[in-house]
């Protein structure tokens, strides 16, 4: 039921952390920008054959960011998250739908993986 690796998270430590990340991705590795969400809240960059997500969620702080998730691309979130639970692990946040600025409709759920590890499943609809 994986397709594959959609995005991985990295989470900046405030709006200046944030804009530091997407320079070095964007000028430095030459990422290119797909969409952008929010008040300094989010950016999907192409990194390749997948996708880096820049989270402006941290707490503004001198501390590094960190990766703040592994997202999966699955055909359908409500099925896996089903299965995930079905196995036992903890479902941290339930299905839900929604759309990422104004024209990126998506279904996404998170669970907790064996070594504690934070999984996104994540559907483009």
């Amino acid at each position: 039921m994986i397709k594959g690796i959609h995005h991985i998270s990295l989470r900046a430590n405030g709006p200046l952390a944030f804009e530091k990340a997407i320079a070095f991705y964007t000028e430095l590795l030459a990422c290119r920008p797909l969409r952008r969400w929010g008040e300094q809240r989010g950016i999907m960059l192409d990194a390749g054959n997948c996708l880096l997500e820049i989270l402006s969620t941290g707490p503004e702080s001198d501390q590094d960011g960190h990766w703040q998730h592994l997202a999966f691309a699955v055909e359908d979130v409500e099925a896996m998250t089903e299965k995930i639970r079905h196995s036992g692990y903890e479902i941290t946040k339930e299905v839900k739908r929604l759309t990422l600025g104004e024209d990126y409709p998506i279904c996404i759920s998170f669970c907790r993986g064996p070594l504690g590890e934070e999984i996104e499943f994540f559907q483009e609809l």
